[in-house]
């Protein structure tokens, strides 16, 4: 079980509710929301916890708060609409801007990501026993430039097939 933090729930909702208005009625709208707020707390107590200071642990938030939107309403949102719904979110001119902070192809800040991969990573070691189901890095030490590594363990993966969303990923 997770701890419950309302801030992914937050983002999330602000801008899904955007979309849902020129979807659906207010009505469905509010049911919506108020079916999705309930399944975010539901998901959160069902899914594996990575611990709440976990480096990694605001993706899983994140996924779970777009998940509860399709598993609280399956009836009314359908996978195809949600998918739609979750590109709105990214095309949203605020988000892109967040997310586009970070240019990889600059020498600063790819050595600023790779440092950064890397605490998360030992972080994550350190807490291992504490918390087997976090995420688990596999670095690619042949590789010579750049950076390469894989997930041997993912919470997002495994929440997604468990929870029934893992076509929406």
């Amino acid at each position: 079980m997770m701890k419950y933090r309302a801030t992914p729930w937050l983002v999330v909702s602000h801008y899904v509710r955007k979309s849902l208005k020129k979807r659906y009625s207010q009505a469905e709208s509010k049911e919506i929301m108020n079916n999705a707020r309930k399944a975010y707390k539901n998901l959160l107590g069902r899914a594996e916890d990575i611990g709440y200071r976990s480096p990694m642990s605001s993706n899983l938030y994140m996924v779970l708060a777009f998940f509860s939107f399709h598993a609280g309403n399956r009836s009314l949102i359908k996978k195809d609409e949600m998918k739609k719904i979750i590109d709105e979110f990214y095309e949203n001119r605020l988000i892109r801007r967040y997310l586009g902070m970070i240019n990889l192809n600059k020498p600063w800040h790819f050595n600023a990501f790779r440092r950064g991969i890397h605490r998360h990573a030992e972080w994550i070691e350190k807490r291992r026993d504490v918390y087997p189901g976090n995420w688990d890095f596999d670095f690619n030490t042949r590789h010579v430039d750049g950076l390469s590594y894989r997930f041997t363990i993912c919470p997002i993966a495994r929440a997604s097939v468990i929870f029934g969303s893992f076509q929406m990923i």
